[in-house]
């Protein structure tokens, strides 16, 4: 989704859908694919991009980066929806890449009283790989990610996370404390670590 000629502000929604054993048939780092289910790419024209994701359920959906969902320059909301054994290079379920957190125009990712079971990664962000913008996880549950950094939450850029949005949420089979390369474990705003849920690079600790 998106548009090469775009020159003013425009959204996108997704309510209430779902999709099933969406994708690619194999996934390579090499291959570049984007979305299983939703590529959403902001073209290099004027205007900003939003897409709202709610109530929607994806399952078993498959591809290179972002096995359910790619973001790209976009402001992303995913609300009240569940995703499901869903695989990525990175990015397990969703892979969202934004402006630097430091950018005058940057791109927010919230997710809202979602649910995120058993979605693997080969590399990095089992449930979610974040790379740049802002990040607020609020009321959401995290069970049993897999990947080689970051089994639930990677977050690429230290600036992009802020303790006080990551709030009330639950977290199993994530990562351990102290685990390479760092964990943010401290118990804070309502959030139930059974196992620490966010991940990112050692210079952020």
């Amino acid at each position: 989704v998106g548009a090469a000629s775009q020159v003013a502000d425009w959204s996108f929604s997704s309510l209430s859908n779902t999709f099933t054993s969406t994708g690619c048939a194999s996934i390579a780092a090499t291959s570049g694919r984007h979305g299983g289910a939703l590529a959403l790419v902001r073209s290099a024209s004027g205007g900003a991009m939003s897409a709202l994701i709610r109530g929607s359920k994806f399952t078993s959906a498959t591809c290179d980066f972002g096995g359910a969902i790619h973001s790209a320059n976009v402001s992303l909301t995913l609300q009240s929806s569940v995703f499901t054994s869903s695989s990525a290079v990175d990015g397990g379920a969703v892979n969202f890449v934004a402006a630097p957190p430091t950018a005058v125009s940057t791109q927010k990712l919230l997710v809202d009283r979602s649910t995120f079971t058993g979605s693997t990664a080969v590399t990095t962000g089992g449930a979610i790989q974040v790379n740049g913008g802002v990040l607020t996880i609020k009321g959401s549950t995290f069970t049993n990610g897999a990947a080689l950094n970051g089994k639930c939450v990677w977050v690429n850029i230290c600036q992009t996370y802020t303790e006080t949005e990551i709030v009330g949420n639950t977290w199993t089979g994530c990562a351990t404390p102290e685990s390479p390369p760092i964990s943010w474990c401290k118990a804070h705003d309502g959030n139930l670590w059974t196992t620490c849920g966010m991940e990112g690079p050692r210079a952020c600790y």
